[in-house]
């Protein structure tokens, strides 16, 4: 008897060293945000949304929450927040806590 490695007790008697499984493959839905530039407009639509408290200000917190709930990851707000500061829509203030619109930012929803 031969012992049955970990991993292929699924597999379909099959002399081919490719895998065989009975089952058909499951193919993974394409992420939104998975493209820089789509997540970074995704996330401007949110930041104008977004109620700013002063002086245009938007705190940080509500534009990551608003993009994590629509299905982003933190490494995809992170990509789309450094997206949108390399095309000019958003400041990001340098202690992190609070984004602003750039004048480029404000032009896309004009």
């Amino acid at each position: 008897m031969e012992a049955k490695r970990e991993g292929q007790d699924k597999r379909v008697d099959c002399r081919c060293r490719r895998s065989c499984y009975p089952e058909p493959m499951k193919f993974v839905e394409p992420n939104p945000f998975a493209d820089p530039d789509a997540a970074a407009r995704k996330l401007a639509e949110i930041a104008n949304a977004t109620e700013a408290v002063q002086d245009g200000r938007i705190y940080i917190e509500l534009v990551n929450g608003a993009f994590l709930d629509q299905g982003g990851t933190p490494d995809q707000y992170r990509a789309a927040l450094a997206r949108a500061i390399k095309l000019g829509w958003l400041w990001l203030h340098e202690s992190g806590t609070y984004v602003k619109f750039t004048e480029d930012g404000a032009d896309l929803f004009a």
